[in-house]
């Protein structure tokens, strides 16, 4: 990550936290973040020496503004006139790490070949809550290549109980014998 991205992450952390606005910054990046992400021709624009700042600034007030907190709307505004709006995605993504280290959160990432049920849902956030000490976001993904069970990612522990490794494990203890 460069520190250019941290020092503009640590600025809108910072007056999030000051402005007592911390969850709505989080929530808005996020909302922003989806946006440009679903629409890369939409950051290609706002990133083209070609398109004049006012322009770009227009582009902004017709997505963004009213959708989300003036911190937010001016924030964007800023790195699009600094010419660091390809940095956004980044930006936010370092802001939620702030984010959820302020909170004392801990985000998993849960692989299952189907989506999770709300019960094995649950059971996934108690077992981890209780593990980690942490209050648990899971970020849920379905790959139907794993075939079964399910694969766990935090911090630097990955939990693998998937029904493809099972069988590697198995293939290679065959070819031992």
């Amino acid at each position: 990550m460069s520190e250019t991205v941290k020092v503009y992450s640590n600025a809108i952390f910072q007056l999030s936290v000051e402005e007592n606005l911390l969850d709505v910054v989080n929530q808005d990046l996020k909302f922003c973040a989806d946006i440009i992400k679903e629409q890369p021709q939409f950051l290609a624009i706002l990133s083209s020496p070609i398109v004049s700042n006012k322009e770009k600034i227009s582009m902004l007030q017709a997505v963004f503004e009213g959708n989300c907190n003036d911190l937010v709307f001016n924030f964007i505004c800023l790195l699009t006139e600094k010419n660091r709006i390809n940095l956004f995605y980044e930006i936010q993504q370092d802001f939620a790490m702030q984010y959820n280290r302020f909170n004392n959160i801990l985000e998993a990432k849960v692989t299952t070949c189907v989506p999770l049920t709300e019960e094995l849902r649950h059971k996934i956030v108690d077992k981890l809550c209780k593990t980690t000490g942490k209050k648990v976001s899971l970020v849920e993904t379905v790959d139907s290549s794993i075939l079964g069970g399910v694969i766990i990612r935090y911090d630097n522990t990955v939990i693998d109980d998937s029904i493809k490794t099972k069988f590697k494990e198995l293939s290679k203890q065959l070819h031992k014998h």
